[in-house]
């Protein structure tokens, strides 16, 4: 589906193809299932590509699909983060989707529940996304970083 994406690049079915491929995603790549009769998957690089792949599909379909359609452009980057929790590229189109969807209070739960993803998983946003999340919704991030 990802190929036929980009062989179509620019035209509403990228679209189509993008949301289907999506919408495959349940979770990070095997699980966490890299042991027993999974013992041969670390040595494929697949634990690393796939979400890399999922994340710019995502991030590509929450791009067109923000200007007609901020509840679509975030269901996009819900999948990729589904897959990825710290890619924070596709937490910034969340954002942009939820300020386009919502305004600043959706951007302040989206910026709540990535602060509170982030800080599980051991990290904290990046200067860009807390850029972003100041820009579209100025004060948020003391809030929610408290």
């Amino acid at each position: 589906l990802l190929r036929a994406a980009g062989r179509v690049a620019g035209t509403p079915a990228e679209r189509d193809l993008l949301g289907r491929a999506l919408a495959l995603v349940r979770g990070p790549f095997a699980g966490g299932a890299a042991g027993g009769a999974y013992s041969w998957l670390p040595r494929t690089g697949l634990e690393r590509t796939v979400p890399r792949v999922v994340t710019a599909a995502a991030h590509r379909l929450a791009a067109l699909r923000l200007p007609d359609d901020p509840a679509g452009a975030g269901e996009a980057a819900r999948s990729g983060l589904r897959a990825d929790p710290c890619a924070q590229v596709v937490w910034r189109d969340l954002l942009r989707a939820e300020h386009a969807q919502w305004g600043a209070d959706g951007v302040r739960q989206a910026a709540a529940q990535m602060h509170e993803v982030l800080a599980d998983l051991g990290t904290a946003p990046e200067p860009e996304t807390d850029a972003l999340v100041d820009d579209l919704c100025p004060g948020a991030r003391a809030v929610t970083a408290g």
